[in-house]
C-alpha cells in the first residue's frame, strides 16, 4: 500500500522554518527593489535636469546660427 500523505511530509517545524526563511528572503528582496526604485527616480531627475540644461544651451547657441532656434543650421562637427 502507498504511504499516506502524512508519512511523506517533513515535520511541521521543518516546513514552518522553511516558510519563515523564504519570507525573510522575500522581505529583503522587496527592500532592495524599493531602494533601486529610489535610485532610479534620482537618476531620472538628473536626466531631466541635464536635458533641460542642454535645451537651454542649444537654444542660446542656435540663436546666432543661420535659421535661428527653429532650424539651427550648423556644421557636422559642432557636437550638438
Amino acid at each position: 500500500s502507498a504511504p499516506s500523505a502524512d508519512e511523506t511530509l517533513e515535520p511541521q517545524e521543518v516546513r514552518d522554518a522553511r516558510a519563515a526563511a523564504k519570507k525573510t528572503i522575500l522581505k529583503d528582496a522587496e527592500k532592495e527593489a524599493v531602494e533601486a526604485e529610489k535610485l532610479a527616480k534620482i537618476a531620472k531627475e538628473k536626466v531631466k535636469s541635464a536635458k533641460k540644461d542642454f535645451k537651454e544651451a542649444k537654444g542660446e547657441a542656435c540663436a546666432t546660427r543661420p535659421g535661428g532656434k527653429i532650424l539651427c543650421l550648423r556644421g557636422l562637427n559642432v557636437g550638438y
